[in-house]
């Protein structure tokens, strides 16, 4: 029951995903350093994981490293920064939560 409509996965062994995962968005497993000499030698990455009946909202980001907990949401539209806590909402350009349960 996951849809696999516009992933971006730079690594598709970096992506964990539970069971009951709806997701139409970008997950994006590899980056680079800021510093304009480093990033021409090499690119840095880190696994995303995302728990059980989790709900991600159309064009929300997930950023390296993530993991996001069972029963959550993500919002549309949310860039995701942090860990997501379990049974939790989070929105926003720079996600925050919003809401527990």
């Amino acid at each position: 029951m996951a849809s696999e409509n516009m992933m971006l996965i730079h690594d598709p062994d970096l992506l964990e995903r539970g069971e009951r995962v709806l997701a139409n968005r970008h997950f994006i497993t590899m980056g680079h350093p800021v510093d304009p000499e480093e990033r021409r030698r090499f690119l840095t990455g880190a696994p995303i994981e995302v728990a059980d009946n989790v709900w991600i909202g159309a064009g929300a980001t997930i950023l390296p490293g993530v993991t996001i907990g069972r029963d959550a949401v993500v919002a549309a539209g949310a860039v995701v920064a942090d860990d997501v806590p379990e049974r939790s909402l989070v929105a926003g350009p720079k996600a925050a939560v919003l809401r527990r349960w």
